[in-house]
């Protein structure tokens, strides 16, 4: 993946924790956490990418840059961008570029 250039960084996206907790009719509520919104740069994932997720079992559909922060960002979080959420399934340092972050992701739907 290359570095993103000048003005990529032009969505807003917001990233969100998520806990869950055990309620009386045997399931899960999920809580999520105040947002922190921060510029990213999303793509979809297509071609070769995709099918490497297919075969290690976790579908990743679309993949989100943003600058390095120190919010330590987990497969805990979910995101959300144009009233859709992504689980998160992946996250990376660019490969040769510190400042940078891979979020790989799996849409999951409307919020």
């Amino acid at each position: 993946m290359k570095v993103p250039g000048a003005g990529q960084l032009r969505q807003r996206i917001d990233i969100r924790a998520v806990s869950e907790t055990p309620n009386g009719a045997y399931g899960v509520d999920q809580d999520f956490g105040v947002p922190v919104r921060v510029w990213a740069w999303a793509t979809p994932v297509v071609g070769a990418a995709y099918m490497a997720a297919q075969q290690i079992d976790k579908t990743v559909t679309h993949q989100f840059v943003i600058r390095t922060s120190t919010e330590q960002i987990t497969a805990r979080h979910v995101i959300e961008w144009r009233g859709r959420r992504f689980r998160v399934r992946r996250v990376s340092p660019m490969v040769n570029h510190d400042h940078f972050t891979v979020i790989e992701a799996e849409e999951l739907g409307a919020i």
